[in-house]
């Protein structure tokens, strides 16, 4: 099986991650996104995720977007986006392009 990997961007941002329980909001909790590209984020988190858990990212412009713990490492967790509508794409990608403009302007966020 051949895999197809994003290019990746790193990124300095808060993001809230909604923890629910039988589709019931149960909690947020607070991070800061370190690394993201088209299909999921790398970001770290004061409170344990567990790998598999879905949660709700709040990373403006990119409203409500549901993603996949993929992995854990330490307080580092990789996220992989699920559910994404139309809007919420065009807000990822808007993300990811400004990071690469300023990625080639020499100036990482």
């Amino acid at each position: 099986m051949e895999v197809h990997r994003k290019q990746r961007f790193p990124l300095d941002r808060a993001v809230t991650a909604a923890r629910y329980w039988e589709e019931m909001p149960i909690g947020k909790i607070h991070g800061r996104c370190r690394v993201i590209n088209e299909r999921g984020l790398g970001a770290q988190f004061a409170e344990q995720l567990y790998v598999g858990e879905v949660m709700r990212l709040e990373l403006p412009p990119a409203r409500g977007v549901y993603a996949s713990v993929r992995y854990a490492r330490g307080s580092y967790y990789g996220l992989g986006f699920l559910y994404v509508s139309e809007r919420q794409e065009k807000a990822i990608r808007q993300i990811c392009e400004t990071c690469a403009l300023e990625r080639e302007a020499g100036r990482p966020k």
